[in-house]
């Protein structure tokens, strides 16, 4: 999926505002759901409960603080061009593990959550959750390096051995493109549709397949989604 959304709020009453990233760079994750299922209504009251009681409400509004720090940072780094160092891709990994530390302190992670963050920091690679927390996925950034690639196969490994289900994707880049049907070349020569009962079911499949590729781009997108709250 290509580039990238801000969203922002500055208050709970105020409507929020969507701002595009256009050149937000293309980063390999690992998207790793942990088929735990959850309740979104009960995660965020129970940081609607931290945010108000008066024995926690000014720790909790420091760690929001700290989450909205983090995510102005990343910004900083990735607005001024659409390719990434490995000076700043070791920064956006320390901003990953700092924001699921904060979000961890907020009560929304999850025991399964835990052991994927655990599992992918073995092999190096910075994880954080996702969306409201309490299950559902977490994302591991892989960087571009090779030896990035091969912590990613070792990480997966170790993660679906122990029954979570993993993709590898690519956000950022141009994402989906409409082409106008006169700059598509047309195969005069392509083969005719498959007559075979065997044959249809491949091609199903292959559909399939390429359908569940896209959403599964379109979650990872979703996921990293840049939240910035006051």
């Amino acid at each position: 999926m290509g580039d990238a959304v801000k969203l922002s709020q500055a208050d709970p009453a105020s409507p929020v505002s969507f701002k595009a990233l256009p050149h937000f760079p293309r980063l390999r994750v690992l998207l790793t759901n942990t088929n735990v299922p959850r309740r979104t209504s009960a995660l965020v009251g129970r940081v609607k409960t931290l945010y108000e009681a008066p024995s926690t409400a000014e720790v909790t509004r420091r760690i929001f603080e700290g989450i909205t720090a983090a995510c102005e940072q990343f910004l900083a780094l990735v607005s001024s061009s659409s390719e990434v160092g490995p000076v700043s891709m070791n920064t956006i990994g320390q901003l990953i593990r700092m924001n699921h530390g904060l979000l961890s302190a907020l009560q929304v992670s999850a025991p399964a959550l835990e052991r994927v963050c655990e599992l992918a920091d073995s092999e190096g690679l910075p994880t954080k959750l996702t969306g409201a927390g309490g299950g559902g996925c977490a994302f591991s950034l892989i960087g571009s390096s090779s030896e990035g690639e091969a912590a990613a196969q070792r990480v997966q490994a170790k993660l679906e051995a122990e029954g979570f289900t993993c993709y590898v994707t690519t956000v950022g880049g141009h994402g989906a493109l409409w082409h106008s049907a006169n700059a598509i070349p047309i195969q005069t020569n392509a083969p005719a549709p498959p007559s075979s009962p065997l044959a249809h079911v491949i091609t199903q499949k292959k559909r399939v397949l390429a359908l569940t590729a896209a959403a599964t781009a379109a979650a990872v997108a979703s996921a990293l989604w840049i939240v910035r709250r006051k």
